[in-house]
């Protein structure tokens, strides 16, 4: 067969001729597909290939389907190809590169599962995961559901301010995730309030895992004997071969209020009485009634919005209460406060209120989702909105932002929204959304005119709850910050956007790195905790020298295991150059003959975009089981983030 392949050199992308065996011989290909390529097979999984060949064999006329396929480097490429069967023997497949789309697509998907303050499962996903893991239950075996709210948290939140609230439930979320195992599903229903799940578990087991939980957090008091500080109740349910999500909610809801109204700081199993399931509602609830009820009373909504804020003892609690009766009266399914930082180019999400499916009830969060974005896109929005300061969103829209911005939009076309900002043009500014999952609905003028002076109403309060005082920036640092100056993990998460983003720019690898010191117990056993504590230490400052454009580095808070977020070339094989600096380290600190310090460190190399906190798992268990003579550096190679 004379096939004139010039013709494919000046598309915009690989098109090859493909012998059709059950190899996927290349029998001819242009020059675009060696430069890619420059090997005699394509290498893809047997599914795809099956998929593939179906395709190819069965195509009379042009057939379009998307495969994952290996590069040059043994690298996986995601690829839209559309074949053509020119004989029984010889097909030409044109395939379009579509890597960087999927892998957009998946780090908003994994995004979506993850709530991000406690970096545990949102409550969506653990229902959905507890409802698959009751369905494949086995015959005569029990199961666990246990809820966990933290007692005296609205208090201590009011207080001492969102910031001191937020680091109770990251380190809360900590310290329940540290006291169950890897099997366990650990979810947050919102605002103070846990929940997981676990099967095959003994009573004794439960209940050693629950006292930890419970003897963790209380140790995260102030004043250790106040007991109007923080601690935590748990209502335990128990379930067999059958038992669905439902039964085991009511039930662990209603131990729970019995564990509250039997004293608090501690955990009681279901007793066999239902309680009202009401009687335990989110923080605020009681509050979201009383302003619904006066919000109907008035058709003035700023006039009760105004009034709302001047009964608030603090900034939060005003924006807080003004999203609930803005949302509620304006029948909205979400509304979101998003800050602009053109500096930093970064954009987060300050607060969030929304309506759940069921109409059940509705939640506030003060989670801070911020990611980093080009800084045109912020400059596009900032421009828009010095021409217009409310408008209707339309997929016209997204048109001159970036890839990663375009692709934020497309994933909220399904909903109605509208955008509003009273900014003139500052470096830093506040943008509302609110959003309908009507996409069919009209809005009214008077609605648009509302929406606008409750976006200035709450642009006011946003800016001036951004001046924070010593105590707060204090608290801010404590929860960014460990003692040695890394990152907690919960500013990790936010700073690895950072690097990734530099990383899709340059077009470089990224990965994992989860370091941790062989016998480290034994080493403060031997030679004094104060010993210890000057290593870890010394392993903090060391990995703070790394270029902060490239590495950034996290500490876990009273352990000696650390994670670094790093961004290298395409090629570079980074462990042994770990390993020599690992080392280097070592013998830096000190001769230490009984238990010398000895580092391991697991790698996890992955495409920005791919999930981080999957990645920390795989970093961490491929050294598991090491008993090394000196510092070592493995890479796990069998990694797979299925799309």
């Amino acid at each position: 067969m004379e096939i004139d392949f010039s013709v494919y050199d000046s598309l915009p992308c690989c098109a090859v001729v493909f012998l059709i065996d059950n190899e996927l011989r290349i029998v001819h290909s242009n020059k675009v597909y060696d430069t890619l390529f420059d090997n005699e097979y394509i290498h893809m999984k047997d599914d795809d290939k099956k998929s593939f060949l179906d395709a190819v064999k069965l195509a009379d006329s042009p057939k379009q389907l998307a495969i994952k396929i290996e590069n040059l480097h043994n690298t996986p490429v995601f690829v839209n190809a559309v074949t053509v069967k020119l004989s029984d023997n010889h097909a030409l497949a044109i395939l379009i590169d579509d890597t960087e789309r999927q892998e957009e697509m998946k780090r908003l998907r994994e995004k979506s599962t993850i709530d991000t303050l406690s970096k545990v499962y949102n409550r969506v996903t653990a229902i959905d995961m507890i409802n698959e893991r009751l369905e494949n239950m086995k015959p005569y075996t029990e199961c666990a559901f246990v809820v966990i709210d933290i007692d005296n948290f609205k208090s201590v939140n009011d207080t001492f301010g969102h910031l001191y609230g937020d680091a109770v439930i990251t380190m809360a979320a900590q310290h329940i995730k540290g006291a169950l195992d890897d099997k366990a599903i650990v979810g947050r229903f919102g605002g103070d309030e846990f929940f997981f799940f676990m099967d095959n578990v003994s009573r004794e087991n439960l209940e050693t895992r629950a006292e930890n939980i419970r003897l963790e957090i209380l140790r995260m008091r102030n004043n250790p004997d106040d007991d109007s500080d923080i601690s935590c109740s748990m209502g335990i349910a128990i379930g067999h071969d059958g038992a669905t999500y439902t039964e085991l909610f009511k039930q662990a809801d209603s131990a729970l209020y019995s564990a509250k109204s039997n004293g608090k700081n501690r955990y009681e199993y279901f007793s066999g009485e239902y309680f009202d399931e009401h009687a335990i509602g989110y923080i605020g609830e009681e509050d979201e009634t009383a302003q619904l009820n006066e919000a109907e009373e008035t058709q003035d909504i700023t006039k009760v919005a105004l009034e709302i804020a001047s009964k608030s003892v603090t900034n939060e609690s005003a924006i807080v209460n003004i999203m609930r009766h803005v949302g509620m009266v304006l029948n909205l399914d979400c509304v979101q406060i998003m800050k602009f930082d053109t500096v930093e180019d970064k954009v987060g999400i300050e607060f969030q209120w929304w309506k759940e499916s069921n109409g059940a009830y509705n939640v506030v969060s003060t989670d801070k989702k911020a990611g980093y974005y080009m800084h045109s896109d912020l400059m596009l929005f900032r421009e828009r909105f010095c021409k217009d300061n409310i408008f209707q969103y339309t997929p016209d829209f997204k048109e001159g932002f970036s890839p990663k911005y375009r692709d934020v939009f497309v994933a909220s076309e399904k909903l109605n929204m509208i955008y509003a900002s009273n900014t003139f043009g500052e470096e830093v500014f506040y943008v509302l959304c609110f959003h309908s999952n009507d996409k069919l609905r009209v809005w009214e003028q008077n609605e648009i005119g509302d929406m606008f002076e409750i976006t200035k109403i709450l642009s006011m309060f946003m800016k001036s709850s951004h001046t924070m005082s010593e105590r707060e920036k204090q608290l801010e640092r404590n929860l960014d910050y460990t003692p040695d100056g890394l990152y907690t993990l919960a500013k990790f998460d936010e700073e690895a956007g950072r690097v990734n983003r530099e990383a899709r720019k340059n077009g470089d690898r990224t990965a994992i790195i989860h370091f941790d010191f062989k016998y480290f117990y034994k080493f403060n056993r031997t030679y004094g905790k104060p010993e210890g504590d000057r290593l870890i230490s010394l392993f903090s400052k060391f990995l703070l020298k790394g270029d902060k454009t490239k590495v950034v580095s996290a500490g876990i808070r009273g352990t000696d295991m650390f994670v670094s977020f790093v961004r290298y070339p395409r090629g570079m094989d980074i462990c042994p150059i770990v390993e020599a600096k690992l080392n280097e380290f070592c013998e830096s600190v000190g001769k230490y003959k009984t238990f010398p310090p000895i580092i391991k460190a697991g790698v996890c190399s992955f495409y920005p975009g791919d999930p981080i906190y999957k990645a920390i798992d795989i970093a961490k268990n491929a050294k598991r089981g090491l008993q090394p003579d000196r510092c070592v550096c493995v890479e796990e190679k069998d990694v797979d983030f299925e799309f």
